[in-house]
């Protein structure tokens, strides 16, 4: 509410230095009053369809329903006594990863005192996490003592995000757009796409705007939505092994290792666990691993977790290439899927 508030206060503010300039600008000519009430008017509507969205589009995303509320959420868990612990990933994340349920279960094994928190969003990868890091999870001195990031493929290497926009409007600090742009967003479009999307909210998730007015219209979309993801997840190890590529750079791991170790935060990279796969000749692992990400992780005195296969998770436990039909909360015990390799870094 406060957030829609102050949003709301903004607007007005603007609109009135629009009319008072207006009022000045009266002098100049019947010319120019005209151009600068229509210049006024195209403002208030992109004023007006930036609020529409804030408050009634936004809602009803789960991914952006939850990215406004990382705020609350995590202020709560730096606030929190004891130990505190946050799960980054995608969207895998939302049913692959129970807070509540992690919490108990360390709890069993006599760690005490813990809170934990998952901030799972859509399609995110190095990039995302980093800034989500910066802005939500190290505030001043206050920081989580644990940070799990889970992880498929390639999605620790420096890459460009899915979401500009998001990144953005929601993940990315100031201090952040040295290195954002030193490493990911290299093209005066894409820079260009980045520091409009800082301050205006429709332009920033226009993308997710497109895909909900193409779901009103075009039959299916959103199984063909998920279809195309999945096949897009599949791509990497396909293309790394029909031809040779070379190595990614991990300067944002680097830094985050860094980084980490001046906070104190203790980083845990978990590679995450994929449908199998119906070919019986199949790497039973699901993709390989990059052995410089592993590397760099050992080297920083970080853990790494081996969960690229699982036992207990078949291909019907999985609705797709990647998200679970249901949590493991809604599971029996004797269904949870129980890792069968945890490889620490060092």
């Amino acid at each position: 509410m406060s957030s829609s508030t102050s949003s709301s206060e903004q607007d007005a503010r603007i609109v009135e230095k629009v009319s008072a300039g207006l009022d000045a600008a009266q002098g100049g000519g019947p010319r120019r009053g005209t151009w600068l009430r229509i210049a006024a008017a195209l403002i208030v509507c992109l004023l007006a369809i930036d609020l529409g969205v804030r408050e009634f589009i936004l809602p009803q995303s789960r991914d952006f329903s939850n990215i406004r509320d990382f705020p609350r959420r995590a202020a709560e868990l730096l606030r929190s006594p004891g130990r505190k612990l946050a799960v980054l990933g995608n969207s895998a994340v939302y049913k692959g990863v129970d807070a509540e349920l992690l919490t108990g279960t360390l709890a069993d094994r006599q760690v005490r005192n813990l809170h934990a928190e998952a901030f799972p969003a859509d399609d995110s990868r190095m990039v995302d996490w980093y800034c989500m890091v910066d802005r939500y999870l190290w505030q001043n001195e206050n920081s989580v003592d644990v940070l799990v990031v889970c992880f498929f493929d390639q999605q620790l290497a420096d890459s460009k995000s899915s979401q500009v926009g998001r990144l953005a409007h929601w993940f990315a600090l100031r201090s952040d757009w040295p290195i954002l742009f030193d490493c990911c967003l290299t093209g005066t479009a894409e820079r260009a796409d980045f520091l409009i999307s800082t301050v205006w909210t429709s332009f920033a998730v226009r993308s997710r705007l497109r895909e909900r007015t193409l779901a009103l219209f075009v039959p299916d979309y959103k199984n063909y939505f998920r279809e195309l993801n999945a096949a897009q997840l599949k791509q990497p190890r396909s293309q790394a092994a029909s031809t040779p590529s070379s190595p990614p750079p991990y300067r944002l791991l680097s830094s985050l290792l860094a980084r980490a170790a001046e906070r104190r935060t203790r980083l845990v990279f978990v590679a995450f666990p994929r449908q199998p796969s119906a070919d019986p000749s199949a790497d039973p692992q699901g993709y390989s691993l990059d052995e410089e990400a592993l590397r760099l992780i050992r080297a920083a005195g970080m853990d790494f977790i081996d969960l690229r296969r699982v036992d207990g998770l078949t291909r019907e436990t999985y609705e797709d290439f990647i998200h679970l039909t249901r949590p493991p909360r809604q599971m029996d015990n004797d269904d949870r899927p129980r890792g069968r390799s945890q490889n620490r870094a060092d």
